[in-house]
């Protein structure tokens, strides 16, 4: 019995974060303490142990720690580059998705104008993003990270229910895991057709098919298909947007109808927009309230750690642990202040780092 220490390096586009590990021994028994943050800058130090444990205990809680961080693309290798197939991570799928650059109301007639009136709507839902890919008898999810994920149980099981009557060979769907469904809103392959080539309007037509196949095997309450409507005026737009805002859903996308499908996020515009009526801000989690369901969520104010406030977990949610990125629905953010009204949406397994403090949305903006 010994102590253990170790130090991780994870490092993809503009992140390079540090976490380090140490399995600590003391007088009564042991410690895991944990230190993260950008390389090279000070670290926020923190322990997963409130108490001295037995070895057995603490090496138990070490191990896991260092291996929830490896899951999640950290690595020993001083390059920081995330392990591929390894039993530590998923693989790479190759695929990534295409992210959305968000946009105002005033902002609808420069987008018709832009996408010349081609204008594709959708519901944005309020889930994790997930490619679900079936190649060479293997299904399978990929996260936001383009790392191999489970599916939900019930999703895994409609899924296979759906390639059997259908008789597919192939495919790659880009959903919102809701949790045990999900909302499929694009298709990027089906059989042999490679489609992310092709206009949204014609993969369109396929996702229209595949609604339709999927009522047929009786699955439509689990693989749900978001078909697209094109409006031909603003009015019509805005009509589409406050129904959605009535029905309490997240907000709506926008899609140049001609565009194919372009992975990851320009700097802005692009053919893939995103109106939201809630927000939404992954955080850290920065402590665990000792008596109540609650959490100190945290974002990074430039190399620091900045407290935004608490957060309640619902009853039909686990409790996350303490340096867990998060997911928090919000109305707006006060500046110098909390998040108001913030709303609890799961762990963020697909994440590695908080949201900075300039990209929440303040009452007075």
């Amino acid at each position: 019995m010994s102590a253990e220490n170790i130090t991780l390096r994870f490092t993809q586009g503009s992140s390079d974060k540090v976490y380090k590990a140490a399995l600590i021994e003391i007088n009564r028994g042991y410690l895991v303490n944990f230190a993260y943050g950008r390389y090279g800058k000070p670290l926020k130090s923190g322990t997963k142990t409130a108490k001295a444990l037995p070895y057995d205990q603490a090496k138990l809680a070490y191990d896991k720690l260092v291996n929830e961080k490896k899951s999640k693309g950290y690595t020993e290798d001083g390059s920081g580059k995330p392990f591929e197939g390894s039993v530590v991570a998923p693989d790479r799928t190759g695929y990534l998705p295409q992210l959305l650059n968000p946009i105002e109301r005033e902002d609808l007639p420069g987008v018709f104008e832009r996408f010349n009136n081609n204008v594709a709507l959708q519901t944005k839902h309020d889930g994790e993003r997930l490619i679900i890919i079936f190649k060479n008898g293997e299904l399978y999810g990929s996260n936001r990270r383009g790392l191999k994920v489970g599916l939900h149980p019930s999703t895994q099981k409609a899924l296979e229910r759906f390639i059997e009557f259908v008789g597919v060979q192939d495919f790659v769907l880009d959903t919102e895991d809701m949790g045990e469904y999900v909302v499929v809103f694009d298709v990027l392959a089906w059989q042999s057709d490679d489609l992310s080539g092709e206009s949204f309007r014609l993969r369109a037509i396929v996702l229209e098919n595949l609604s339709s196949l999927a009522k047929e095997a009786g699955l439509e309450d689990v693989i749900i298909f978001d078909i697209p409507i094109y409006p031909q005026t603003i009015m019509d737009a805005e009509r589409y947007v406050q129904a959605c805002e009535v029905a309490g859903e997240e907000g709506v996308v926008f899609r140049f109808s001609k565009a194919p499908y372009e992975i990851g996020k320009p700097n802005s515009g692009g053919t893939c927009l995103k109106l939201k009526f809630w927000e939404s801000a992954t955080c850290m989690v920065g402590g665990i309230h000792p008596t109540k369901r609650s959490i100190g969520i945290q974002v990074v104010n430039g190399y620091a750690i900045y407290d935004i406030g608490n957060c309640t977990i619902p009853p039909n949610y686990d409790m996350p642990a303490e340096g867990d990125m998060v997911e928090i629905k919000y109305l707006y953010a006060y500046r110098e202040g909390s998040l108001y009204q913030p709303q609890y949406k799961g762990v963020r397994l697909d994440k590695t780092s908080p949201d900075t403090i300039e990209s929440l949305k303040y009452k007075d903006t």
